[in-house]
């Protein structure tokens, strides 16, 4: 279990949760290759999840970027029903 909270390993763990307001960072993996989504703050209040592999498309750079404040919001909705 401790040793899932490795970030050195990189994809080969889970890593630990880092620093920041997002509810899902270091849990949600990419649904198209499999790579873990990277928290990110482009600016205050703002929350974006973003697939750390590359895309099979050349001129992508990832294969699925998405808002996190709704599904932060839903997925803490959900977890407080249950």
């Amino acid at each position: 279990m401790i040793a899932h909270n490795e970030n050195a390993r990189g994809g080969a763990v889970r890593g630990s949760v880092k620093h920041g307001e997002a509810l899902l960072a270091g849990l949600l993996r990419c649904g198209h290759c499999g790579a873990k989504l990277l928290a990110q703050y482009p600016r205050p209040r703002v929350i974006r999840y973003q697939c750390s592999g590359t895309s099979s498309i050349a001129i992508q750079a990832c294969c699925v970027m998405f808002g996190g404040l709704r599904a932060d919001r839903l997925v803490s909705e959900q977890m407080l029903q249950c």
